[in-house]
Protein backbone atom coordinates (compact mmCIF):
# COMPACT_ATOMS: atom_id res chain seq x y z
CA UNK A 1 0.00 0.00 0.00
CA UNK A 2 1.44 3.33 -1.03
CA UNK A 3 0.88 6.52 0.90
CA UNK A 4 -1.56 9.10 -0.40
CA UNK A 5 -1.10 12.82 0.27
CA UNK A 6 -3.52 15.61 -0.49
CA UNK A 7 -4.37 19.10 0.69
CA UNK A 8 -7.82 20.35 1.66
CA UNK A 9 -9.33 23.56 2.95
CA UNK A 10 -12.39 23.35 5.15
CA UNK A 11 -15.19 25.89 5.05
CA UNK A 12 -17.56 26.74 7.89
CA UNK A 13 -20.19 24.64 6.13
CA UNK A 14 -17.83 21.65 6.00
CA UNK A 15 -17.19 21.92 9.72
CA UNK A 16 -20.89 22.26 10.55
CA UNK A 17 -21.86 19.32 8.32
CA UNK A 18 -19.01 17.15 9.65
CA UNK A 19 -19.89 17.73 13.30
CA UNK A 20 -23.60 17.20 12.62
CA UNK A 21 -22.98 13.97 10.69
CA UNK A 22 -20.65 12.68 13.40
CA UNK A 23 -23.22 13.45 16.09
CA UNK A 24 -26.06 11.79 14.21
CA UNK A 25 -23.99 8.62 13.64
CA UNK A 26 -23.35 8.20 17.35
CA UNK A 27 -25.25 5.31 18.99
CA UNK A 28 -25.16 7.25 22.26
CA UNK A 29 -26.94 10.19 20.66
CA UNK A 30 -29.65 7.92 19.28
CA UNK A 31 -30.09 6.21 22.66
CA UNK A 32 -30.30 9.58 24.43
CA UNK A 33 -32.67 10.99 21.82
CA UNK A 34 -35.17 8.12 21.65
CA UNK A 35 -34.58 6.66 25.13
CA UNK A 36 -34.88 10.01 26.88
CA UNK A 37 -38.10 10.77 25.03
CA UNK A 38 -39.50 7.35 25.94
CA UNK A 39 -38.63 7.83 29.62
CA UNK A 40 -40.38 11.21 29.73
CA UNK A 41 -43.40 9.75 27.91
CA UNK A 42 -43.46 6.88 30.43
CA UNK A 43 -43.39 9.34 33.33
CA UNK A 44 -46.23 11.35 31.75
CA UNK A 45 -48.31 8.18 31.39
CA UNK A 46 -47.53 7.07 34.96
CA UNK A 47 -48.45 10.48 36.42
CA UNK A 48 -51.78 10.29 34.60
CA UNK A 49 -52.28 6.56 35.20
CA UNK A 50 -55.90 7.01 36.38
CA UNK A 51 -57.04 8.42 33.03
CA UNK A 52 -58.70 6.31 30.35
CA UNK A 53 -56.61 4.10 28.07
CA UNK A 54 -57.24 6.42 25.12
CA UNK A 55 -56.13 9.43 27.13
CA UNK A 56 -52.99 7.60 28.29
CA UNK A 57 -52.03 6.74 24.70
CA UNK A 58 -52.55 10.37 23.66
CA UNK A 59 -50.58 11.67 26.65
CA UNK A 60 -47.73 9.26 25.96
CA UNK A 61 -47.57 10.13 22.26
CA UNK A 62 -47.72 13.87 22.91
CA UNK A 63 -45.00 13.69 25.57
CA UNK A 64 -42.81 11.54 23.30
CA UNK A 65 -43.26 13.87 20.30
CA UNK A 66 -42.69 16.99 22.42
CA UNK A 67 -39.47 15.56 23.84
CA UNK A 68 -38.23 14.58 20.37
CA UNK A 69 -38.86 18.17 19.24
CA UNK A 70 -37.10 19.60 22.31
CA UNK A 71 -34.11 17.26 21.90
CA UNK A 72 -33.89 18.19 18.21
CA UNK A 73 -33.63 21.88 19.13
CA UNK A 74 -31.05 21.16 21.84
CA UNK A 75 -29.00 18.96 19.51
CA UNK A 76 -29.07 21.55 16.70
CA UNK A 77 -27.98 24.26 19.15
CA UNK A 78 -25.12 22.12 20.51
CA UNK A 79 -23.90 21.24 17.01
CA UNK A 80 -23.94 24.93 16.06
CA UNK A 81 -22.00 25.87 19.21
CA UNK A 82 -19.40 23.14 18.54
CA UNK A 83 -19.02 24.26 14.93
CA UNK A 84 -18.66 27.94 15.94
CA UNK A 85 -16.06 27.01 18.53
CA UNK A 86 -14.15 24.97 15.94
CA UNK A 87 -14.16 27.52 13.14
CA UNK A 88 -13.10 30.25 15.59
CA UNK A 89 -9.85 28.39 16.36
CA UNK A 90 -6.65 29.80 14.88
CA UNK A 91 -5.90 28.13 11.55
CA UNK A 92 -9.32 26.46 11.22
CA UNK A 93 -9.72 27.78 7.67
CA UNK A 94 -6.10 27.25 6.63
CA UNK A 95 -5.16 24.47 4.20
CA UNK A 96 -4.37 21.09 5.80
CA UNK A 97 -2.19 18.43 4.20
CA UNK A 98 -3.09 14.83 5.00
CA UNK A 99 -0.88 11.82 4.42
CA UNK A 100 -2.49 8.42 4.81
CA UNK A 101 0.08 5.64 4.93
CA UNK A 102 0.53 2.22 6.50
CA UNK A 103 2.05 3.97 9.55
CA UNK A 104 -1.02 6.07 10.23
CA UNK A 105 -2.75 9.37 9.63
CA UNK A 106 -0.35 12.25 9.11
CA UNK A 107 -1.49 15.85 9.35
CA UNK A 108 0.39 19.05 8.49
CA UNK A 109 -1.41 22.29 9.32
CA UNK A 110 -0.44 25.87 10.08
CA UNK A 111 -0.98 25.14 13.78
CA UNK A 112 1.07 21.94 13.98
CA UNK A 113 1.79 18.52 12.57
CA UNK A 114 1.74 14.91 13.64
CA UNK A 115 1.32 11.26 12.79
CA UNK A 116 -1.18 9.08 14.64
CA UNK A 117 -1.20 5.28 14.38
CA UNK A 118 -4.27 3.71 12.80
CA UNK A 119 -5.04 1.80 16.00
CA UNK A 120 -6.36 5.03 17.56
CA UNK A 121 -8.80 5.77 14.74
CA UNK A 122 -12.00 3.82 15.44
CA UNK A 123 -14.27 4.81 12.56
CA UNK A 124 -14.51 6.55 9.22
CA UNK A 125 -17.57 7.44 7.20
CA UNK A 126 -18.38 9.33 4.06
CA UNK A 127 -21.19 11.66 3.09
CA UNK A 128 -21.86 13.20 -0.30
CA UNK A 129 -19.30 15.94 0.34
CA UNK A 130 -17.11 14.82 3.26
CA UNK A 131 -15.03 12.04 4.75
CA UNK A 132 -15.00 12.04 8.55
CA UNK A 133 -12.44 10.04 10.50
CA UNK A 134 -13.24 9.51 14.20
CA UNK A 135 -10.54 9.05 16.85
CA UNK A 136 -11.06 6.80 19.89
CA UNK A 137 -11.29 9.97 22.02
CA UNK A 138 -14.15 11.17 19.75
CA UNK A 139 -11.98 13.77 18.07
CA UNK A 140 -12.65 13.97 14.35
CA UNK A 141 -10.96 14.97 11.13
CA UNK A 142 -13.34 16.51 8.62
CA UNK A 143 -12.01 16.07 5.10
CA UNK A 144 -13.95 17.76 2.28
CA UNK A 145 -13.93 15.78 -0.96
CA UNK A 146 -14.20 19.00 -2.95
CA UNK A 147 -11.23 19.24 -5.29
CA UNK A 148 -10.10 15.63 -4.79
CA UNK A 149 -9.43 13.71 -7.97
CA UNK A 150 -11.19 10.37 -8.48
CA UNK A 151 -7.82 8.64 -8.14
CA UNK A 152 -7.03 10.36 -4.83
CA UNK A 153 -10.50 9.59 -3.48
CA UNK A 154 -10.11 5.92 -4.47
CA UNK A 155 -6.71 5.74 -2.71
CA UNK A 156 -8.08 7.42 0.42
CA UNK A 157 -10.96 4.93 0.57
CA UNK A 158 -8.56 2.01 0.08
CA UNK A 159 -6.24 3.14 2.88
CA UNK A 160 -9.15 3.72 5.26
CA UNK A 161 -10.73 0.34 4.46
CA UNK A 162 -7.39 -1.38 5.09
CA UNK A 163 -6.63 0.38 8.38
CA UNK A 164 -9.79 1.54 10.17
CA UNK A 165 -12.01 -1.01 11.88
CA UNK A 166 -15.46 0.56 11.35
CA UNK A 167 -15.66 2.05 7.86
CA UNK A 168 -18.74 3.26 5.97
CA UNK A 169 -17.51 4.65 2.67
CA UNK A 170 -19.37 5.17 -0.56
CA UNK A 171 -18.16 3.24 -3.56
CA UNK A 172 -17.15 5.43 -6.46
CA UNK A 173 -19.19 5.11 -9.65
CA UNK A 174 -16.28 3.32 -11.28
CA UNK A 175 -13.28 2.62 -9.08
CA UNK A 176 -10.00 2.39 -11.01
CA UNK A 177 -8.07 -0.87 -10.87
CA UNK A 178 -5.37 -0.87 -8.14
Amino acid sequence: MSAVSFEVTRTRGDILKGIAANTLRSPGTLAWYVGGSAVVAGIAVWVNRYESAQALVLIGLLAFAAMLALYTLILAFCVLLAARKTWALPGASDPVTYTLSKEGLGVLASTGHGLTAWATWKAAFESASLIVIRHQLNLIHIIPKRGMTDDTLHKVRSVLRANVKNVRLQPAAVEPAP
